[in-house]
C-alpha cells in the first residue's frame, strides 16, 4: 500500500512529482530510499546518491511512473550520516532532460552500521 507516502509527496511541475524518504535507513549495504514515482507517463526518473565528497555511492536505473523502489545498495561503507540525492527526470520518447533537483538528506542513527 503506497497511500501512507501521498503526504510526503515533493511535486517539481506538473510531470515532476515523486516520494523519497528524507531520513533513510542504512542497513546491511542497502539505503532504504522508499521511492515512488507519481510522474506523469512521458517521464522517466532516476536517483543518484552522493557522500560528503560529492561521489555517486549508488545509483537507480530509470523509474516510470507509479513504480516503487524500497533499496539501493551502496557501493562503499558509510563513513558519514548526511548524504544528497540528485533526482533526474528525462522524457520517455527522447531521453532528454526534464529538469532535476538535489535534496540532502540525513541517514537515520537507528539502523546505522558504520
Amino acid at each position: 500500500d503506497n497511500s501512507k507516502y501521498s503526504n510526503n509527496v515533493l511535486k517539481i511541475n506538473d510531470d515532476y512529482i515523486f516520494y523519497i524518504d528524507g531520513s533513510p535507513k542504512y542497513i546491511d549495504g542497502y539505503l532504504y530510499i522508499n521511492f515512488l514515482s507519481y510522474s506523469s507517463d512521458n517521464i522517466y526518473l532516476k536517483v543518484r546518491i552522493y557522500n560528503n565528497n560529492h561521489e555517486i555511492i549508488s545509483e537507480t536505473g530509470l523509474i516510470k511512473k507509479n513504480e516503487f523502489l524500497e533499496k539501493v545498495r551502496i557501493n562503499e561503507a558509510l563513513v558519514t550520516n548526511n548524504l544528497s540525492y540528485k533526482v533526474m527526470s528525462y522524457v520517455k520518447d527522447t531521453y532528454t532532460s526534464a529538469g532535476e533537483v538535489i535534496l540532502n538528506v540525513r541517514v537515520d542513527d537507528s539502523n546505522y552500521e558504520k
